[in-house]
């Protein structure tokens, strides 16, 4: 027997699709979600950055800033910033997306069995989340989202 006709539901109750009867966003609004924790890592990393210049070399950071001036780059920064302010609502849409649809992390994409005219339409291909192969899928999206993130990350890191 190569497959079953039941859905995959990880305990979680599925539809006759194969959908998730419930997201695993909590119920709050997901541009709030989203705001509190980008809100939260960015009032980290202003303190961080405060403490450092405040107790590391202060005469070297502010010849570098002076160095920035100088050269007028601060529009990198400002472009910086708007590329982060697009990634920020662009997760939002993702986000609302993903909630209102129901398809939870790790998927990516959901698939629809073609069937011909007339046949029953088959359940939807979602991604395996237990076992080893859940175990694979995770790892591989996140190394994904690490490939996807570096450039971003290392630009800001400069």
């Amino acid at each position: 027997k190569l497959a079953s006709k039941e859905p995959l539901t990880n305990g979680k109750g599925a539809d006759e699709r194969g959908i998730p009867l419930k997201s695993d966003y909590p119920d709050m609004p997901i541009p709030m979600l989203y705001g509190a924790f980008t809100s939260v890592f960015t009032a980290i990393s202003v303190a961080i950055a405060v403490a450092v210049f405040k107790f590391g070399a202060k005469d070297k950071y502010d010849a570098k800033i002076a160095l920035l001036k100088e050269y007028d780059l601060g529009w990198v920064y400002l472009g910086f910033f708007i590329v982060k302010l697009g990634m920020f609502f662009i997760n939002v849409n993702l986000g609302m997306a993903r909630k209102a649809s129901k398809v939870n992390v790790p998927d990516q994409q959901v698939y629809k069995v073609y069937t011909p005219n007339g046949a029953p339409e088959l359940g939807y291909v979602l991604m395996e989340s237990e076992g080893v192969l859940g175990r694979f899928n995770r790892a591989q999206r996140a190394y994904m989202n690490f490939l996807e993130q570096a450039p971003v990350f290392v630009a800001y890191f400069l």
